[in-house]
């Protein structure tokens, strides 16, 4: 029965006996009964109608046979001929079509058996037109052929439409059978057949057809079911296209291939046509169902490796797998993505593992789903008019899932998952402006249970992971892993999750923290990054460590919501040296703070986030703080470390009234305060050992400096420099507007060492050391040059002038053994009134003390580390043209004095010996009551012979303290010292270093 039978025969009939004359002619339409077989012939003659319709039913105890033409397959009104035969005669059954395209209704044959053989042409062979009930047909063994030659197409039609009980069918690539009903035997030269089932829940089994005899199943109603395939070879014996619908009501169809044990490629779409679904690639055949009436697709693919594809869905579908790791994809780009995907998808494979792919590419609508799991079932839902149906996958059955969103601007909410066999989710992201969210309260991302999800975006897409609500207290680590180009987060389930994403195909990822206390370790960071803190938690995020220095990449953002989230930055192990800046971007209303110079990225954090603890590499560190709101502690290195606090790079920023809390810096080898921008007048700033104290705001703390900077503001400030630590060295920069430095010696260190620098200010400015009247030495030291203010020195305070600029002042005040030591400068004592040249003298002479240079009042370290030198005086309209004289860069009129160190002998002050002063001193020799300028360089009060051989010993010499660059507001760092001390090199002198001290 498996081959096509040649039409060219001759029948049964033809050779029992010649052809039988029939009235109408010798080949009209007729029926006889011969040796026991009842035969039916049609029309032979080719040039009239030879269109029968024939029907063969019982009536009582006989047969009738209804014969004549037709329309359509129904009898043409007053032209049918009944023959009747009693069916205790008959045998056998068989009916020779003939010519035409005829129509031949089985009725009932009571049990005889059935050959009905089909013309040349076009024949419909129906079983129970009639009476739709195949068990009223008490049909014995019926075989079909399919006529005997021409391109005919002749086609079965099977009735059983009602039946009310429900059935089994069986449909074979060789017969049709029923319980009760005989069924029937066909060959190749049937061209398509027909069932219509009845109106209960009936069963239909097709384990195989025959190649090119597709094959109609239809209903009259009934939730049916059609099982395709068998158990030797799956579906591999399905050679012709079967197509399934069930108008009244809904059918099932379970397509299982799962005997094949090679793997093939099978897709579901639309078929192009009409109402109508196909499965291609499981059978050599196409399967077809009208959506309308298909209550569900069940899909078992074979044992081999399968890919399958759904395009399209317009009934619920289940795919499922005999074995083997499979892939499915639902949705394809040329069918708009998910945009045919109308009706509710699951995938399983319940003997192994499914990849499972859910392509929305080449869709442009906007999508808004959401993908969770319940009880083991993982289903993406979308939201929306243009929406798709669920798709499901089950936990156990799928290693690897993959989202790929469309053209839209999508919302993607990862809620909770599982995936079985170590499995992953990836999310591709590459179209569109999409929002990807993971994680979803109560439990946060405890409930992403897979190994790894990794994200990749189109550059605009935006990744939240939500740990909101979750309370375990995990160790979350973030780094970049360059081998991969991939940015991962790490530690925050139970599961042991990798979140993953792409930073360049990403505009931002953020991280929202649960409930626990959590300690967020970031490592490296590329793209923008953003970690939020959640109502209850109190987070420790850690940047770097002493194994792993941080390498930040675009943005770290870090927020917390009604707790104090802490940050601590670990730079040990970086070599080189970092340039940090701290600071907001608004000072005025105060906004996150900013943190550059770990990477080529930035840290932002909110204002109840903390910074704790900043702890630099080994390489010179530069630290600038322009704000900071939170007690923080800075730990230097083994580098040369600078802090500055207020941005002296920035004009309008250099102040530390942003700095608002107490600071601690360890191990800087300089600290700077920066003021100058500060709006405050009359403040009083301090320094305790090596705590700055600032008016108004908390103190900064520092410990292990060797240089501590403060540049007043320029609206004007006092500064107490109560004690300082041994080996720290404080230096001042007075501002724009009138400053007080105050050594007031209040501490019991060994010296109060301060440098205040001459910053060329237009204020008049007041230095006071050794205010009170015990302590040790306040030392304070005037660097750079271009100075103006006062100085009082007093009990055993003492004030150096360091460098070969100039001092213009219009006090100068002594008291015990508090001394100035004018070093290289050039001083102008400028008065008014009576004049000062005799107090001048007076502080002199006791400074000098026989020589020594170590009394009370003014001296000249350099004058007593050289014979030759001495300090001299005079007043200006002596030494200088009459009127305003410009002298060592300063505006000098009459009334002033002038001092300087220089050669003896030297009466003018020029810093030469020559004739000029052989004549100032021979014009006041033997006088007494003489001063420097007329020649009294031994200060006795006359010029004598021994004023004669100091001028003549320094004759032709030259004394020249060339005046220094101005400094900027942050000084030379100083050099080690290994004696124990400091050294500060400003200009041409060695300031308050071991060597330096008097």
């Amino acid at each position: 029965m498996g081959r096509k039978r040649s039409k060219a025969r001759i029948t049964l009939a033809e050779s029992l006996e010649p052809r039988r004359m029939l009235a109408g002619g010798p080949e009209a339409v007729g029926a006889f009964v011969s040796n026991g077989t009842l035969f039916v012939l049609g029309n032979t003659n080719p040039f009239e109608s030879a269109s029968d319709c024939i029907v063969i039913d019982t009536v009582g105890s006989q047969f009738r046979v209804s014969y004549g033409p037709h329309f359509a397959g129904t009898f043409i009104s007053g032209s049918t001929v009944h023959q009747f035969f009693d069916t205790a005669g008959v045998t056998r059954i068989e009916v020779n079509t003939y010519e035409g395209d005829d129509y031949i209704y089985i009725e009932n044959t009571s049990g005889r058996n059935l050959v009905i053989n089909s013309g040349p042409d076009s024949d419909r062979i129906q079983f129970s037109n009639a009476s739709g009930n195949l068990s009223l047909q008490n049909a014995g063994v019926i075989s079909l052929a399919g006529g005997s030659g021409g391109n005919d197409f002749d086609t079965v039609v099977v009735n059983d439409h009602n039946t009310l009980s429900a059935q089994t069918y069986s449909i074979t690539l060789a017969r049709f059978d029923r319980p009760g009903w005989a069924g029937f035997s066909y060959a190749g030269d049937i061209e398509s057949l027909t069932l219509v089932t009845g109106k209960g829940a009936d069963t239909v089994n097709v384990p195989s057809t025959f190649t090119g005899q597709p094959i109609d199943i239809a209903s009259a109603g009934g939730a049916d079911v059609v099982n395709l395939g068998n158990v030797a070879n799956g579906m591999r014996s399905i050679n012709a296209n079967i197509r399934i619908s069930n108008s009244p009501s809904f059918t099932t169809i379970n397509a299982n291939s799962g005997a094949d044990t090679l793997g093939r490629g099978w897709s579901v779409d639309d078929a192009g046509f009409g109402n109508f679904d196909r499965l291609n690639g499981l059978a050599p055949a196409s399967i077809l169902w009208n959506v309308s009436d298909i209550s569900s697709v069940n899909i078992t693919t074979g044992q081999g490796v399968d890919t399958g594809t759904i395009a399209s869905t317009r009934a619920t579908l289940r795919a499922n797998s005999a074995g083997e790791r499979d892939t499915v994809f639902v949705g394809s780009p040329i069918r708009g993505g998910l945009s045919q995907i109308l009706a509710p998808v699951t995938i399983e494979n319940s003997p192994s593992f499914s990849a499972v792919v859910i392509d929305d590419t080449g869709n442009s609508n906007q999508r808004v789903a959401t993908l969770t799991n319940v009880s083991g079932l993982n289903t993406l839902k979308h939201f929306g008019a243009s929406a798709p149906a669920d798709i499901r996958f089950r936990t156990s059955d799928t290693s690897h899932v993959t989202i790929r969103t469309g053209a839209g601007s999508d919302d993607l909410s990862i809620d909770s998952i599982g995936l079985a066999d170590a499995g992953q989710l990836f999310i591709d992201s590459v179209d569109g402006s999409d929002v990807v969210q993971i994680g979803k309260a109560p439990l946060g991302t405890q409930d992403i249970a897979v190994q790894k999800v990794t994200v990749n975006g189109s550059g605009a897409s935006n990744l939240f992971i939500r740990d909101t609500g979750s309370t375990d207290s995990d160790a979350p680590v973030l780094k970049f892993h360059a081998g991969t180009g991939e940015q991962r987060l790490t530690g925050i389930n139970f599961w042991g999750t990798t979140f993953a994403w792409n930073p360049t195909q990403m505009a931002s990822a953020s991280f929202h923290t649960g409930q626990g206390s959590r300690t967020i370790d970031v490592r490296s960071t590329r793209g923008a990054i953003y970690i939020l803190g959640t109502t209850g938690s109190t987070n420790l995020i850690t940047i770097g460590s002493g194994a792993s220095a941080p390498d930040l990449g675009t943005l770290l953002d870090i927020s917390s919501f009604n707790n104090n989230s802490t940050i601590e930055i670990d730079d040990t192990a970086t070599t080189t040296g970092r340039s940090i800046v701290i600071d907001e971007f608004d000072h005025v209303t105060p906004s996150a703070t900013e943190l550059t110079g770990l990477g080529a990225g930035l840290v932002r954090f909110t204002q109840n986030v903390r910074l704790r603890t900043f702890l630099t590499g080994s390489g010179n560190n530069d630290i600038r703080v322009g704000a900071l709101r939170s007690d923080t502690t800075f730990v230097g290195s083994t580098g040369f470390d600078t802090i500055h606090f207020g941005r002296d790079d920035v004009p309008g920023s250099r102040t530390s009234q942003w700095v608002t809390h107490s600071v601690f810096t360890i191990g800087f080898e300089h600290v700077q305060l920066n003021e100058q921008d500060r709006p405050l007048a009359g403040g009083v700033f301090s320094i305790l050992g090596s705590r700055l104290q600032r008016p108004s705001f908390p103190d900064i703390e520092t410990f292990g400096v060797v240089e501590l900077h403060v540049a007043l503001p320029d609206a004007g400030a006092t500064i107490d420099v109560l004690t300082l630590n041994p080996n720290l060295t404080a230096v001042v920069h007075s501002g724009a507007a009138t400053d007080f430095i105050n050594v007031p010696q209040t501490g019991s260190t060994s010296g109060v060492r301060v440098v205040a620098a001459g910053d060329g200010s237009t204020g008049y400015d007041f230095i006071d050391a050794g205010i009170s009247s015990f302590g040790a030495d306040a030392r304070v030291a005037i660097a750079d040059g271009g100075y103006r203010g006062s100085i009082s020195a007093r009990n055993t305070g003492m004030v150096q002038a360091s460098g070969a600029g100039t001092i213009w002042t219009q006090s100068l005040s002594f008291a015990g053994n508090g001394h100035f030591d004018i070093g290289a400068a050039a001083v102008v004592y400028d008065y008014a009134g009576a004049s000062l040249e005799a107090q001048v003298r007076s502080d002199i002479l006791a400074g000098f003390n026989a020589g020594a240079w170590n009394g009370p009042g003014i001296r000249s370290q350099l004058a007593a580390m050289s014979a030759n030198l001495t300090v001299g005086y005079a007043e200006a309209a002596a030494v200088l043209s009459p009127g305003t004289t410009l002298w060592h860069g300063v505006d000098v009129d009459d009334t002033a004095v002038l001092l300087r160190a220089t050669l003896g002998g030297d009466a003018n002050l020029d810093g030469n010996v020559n004739l000029d002063d052989f004549t100032s001193l021979a014009a006041s020799f033997g006088v007494p009551g003489r001063v420097f300028s007329q020649g009294d360089f031994t200060f006795d009060g006359e010029v004598s012979l021994n004023d004669f051989t100091i001028l003549a010993s320094n004759f032709g010499g030259t004394f020249a303290s060339q005046p220094i660059a101005r400094s900027s507001l942050a000084q030379p760092r100083p050099a080690s010292n290994p004696a124990g001390g400091s050294r500060m090199t400003m200009g041409s002198d060695v300031l308050l270093g071991d060597a330096g001290r008097a």
